[in-house]
């Protein structure tokens, strides 16, 4: 689903100067999947403080934009080929830093463990790498969990929700990703006081340009990193 956001009209009678050192007046395409607490689609309208953050930053650089709620996956691979201008929120990796660049942080966030409380597993048990586990799928946290040799399983979930619901049937020892977006599925399931979380790794994250748009539009991260120090 497209939700379009036009500024620049707006802005435009507000009597702010368009003349900026990139083109704010190009309706700018981004991407992003369905996440809760982060960002996510309500009744038609996008939510989320990553949404409210991102409107605030957009509104100081009289910039428009174009978003589509897409899976995960599909949000980074429509930047990849290109039909895409950028995907939000994202961590930093080697994978995305090929044909995208990230802003500055502007969502905190921690990779953590979550396993059954029942399971008595301990940090060091699944730092020997013999359990099965899972992120879900085309996420940071599993090309993390596969880039240092965890036992992951084959065919990693689409979606948070699901990946809760394979640690409540045991189909794995432990799942790991964004304490925050895990979080929010276990609070609606009201089963966090079954489950025991282990912060591993502090990962912020930020808004991910390609190398295509920002050639033709060098100053727009330096503007949106300068902006973001406003909406923080």
């Amino acid at each position: 689903m497209k939700i379009f956001i036009n500024l620049i009209s707006v802005l435009a009678l507000c009597g702010f100067n368009l003349n900026v050192s990139y083109s704010a007046e190009r309706v700018i395409k981004l991407t992003m999947d369905d996440r809760p607490p982060f960002h996510y689609l309500q009744d038609g309208k996008l939510k989320g403080p990553v949404i409210e953050t991102l409107q605030c930053i957009f509104t100081h650089m009289q910039q428009a934009y174009d978003v589509e709620v897409v899976s995960w996956s599909r949000a980074q691979h429509y930047v990849k080929v290109g039909y895409a201008d950028g995907f939000f929120a994202a961590s930093h990796n080697k994978t995305r830093d090929q044909y995208a660049r990230l802003s500055y942080p502007f969502v905190d966030q921690y990779w953590s463990w979550f396993t059954l409380k029942s399971k008595t597993i301990s940090k060091k048990q699944l730092e020997s790498k013999s359990l099965k586990v899972s992120s879900w799928k085309k996420s940071n946290s599993q090309h993390w969990l596969e880039k240092n040799g965890y036992n992951f399983i084959n065919y990693p979930p689409q979606e948070i929700s699901h990946l809760v619901n394979i640690l409540r049937a045991e189909r794995v020892a432990a799942i790991f990703g964004s304490n925050i977006a895990i979080y929010q599925y276990l609070k609606r399931l009201r089963v966090f006081d079954q489950i025991k979380e282990i912060k591993v790794v502090h990962k912020p994250m930020g808004l991910y340009m390609s190398h295509r748009y920002l050639k033709e539009n060098p100053e727009f991260l330096r503007v949106f990193n300068e902006k973001s120090k406003k909406c923080l």
